[in-house]
């Protein structure tokens, strides 16, 4: 779950690398990654969160009236932690891979919309051909040995 918070802040990061401003899209990734952070502490899996759950006063979710003020505040304080440290890495990673970034954001402007196969060839030659593994699904693999519908 972590992995995905700092995706979604991936992109907020990469806004600010390279356009030094957050873009529309950053306000979605914000929310996700505020609701899994908070989904988190609920179920107990933040290091400094209380472990009290709210769901345990019948409360659904942090920043309730219901929940006691300091529990609320402890989670808060989790959470913000949490996020910080997610931001950082995610400011991090984009920072870490920058140029294949921009590189990416070249083909995307010039050619305005892309298939998938399209996708897959700019992510190739942008240099980030790792993640296209994990972005297709194994029967969708062309070539991959693991792939049902590979050419063996």
């Amino acid at each position: 779950m972590r992995a995905e918070i700092i995706t979604s802040l991936a992109g907020l990061a990469v806004d600010m690398e390279v356009l030094d401003e957050p873009s529309t899209g950053s306000s979605h990734d914000i929310r996700s990654a505020t609701s899994d952070v908070i989904a988190m502490a609920d179920a107990g899996m933040l290091e400094n969160a209380p472990f009290v759950s709210p769901s345990a006063f019948g409360v659904s979710g942090i920043g309730s009236l219901e929940l006691p003020r300091y529990l609320n505040d402890k989670f808060g304080r989790a959470v913000e932690k949490e996020m910080a440290q997610a931001k950082a890495q995610a400011l991090e990673l984009a920072a870490k891979h920058r140029e294949n970034v921009l590189a990416l954001a070249r083909i995307v402007v010039v050619r305005r919309r892309l298939s998938d196969n399209d996708l897959l060839e700019a992510l190739r030659s942008a240099g980030v051909e790792e993640s296209i593994s994990r972005w297709r699904t194994p029967d969708e693999r062309p070539g991959d040995p693991s792939s049902p519908t590979s050419e063996r």
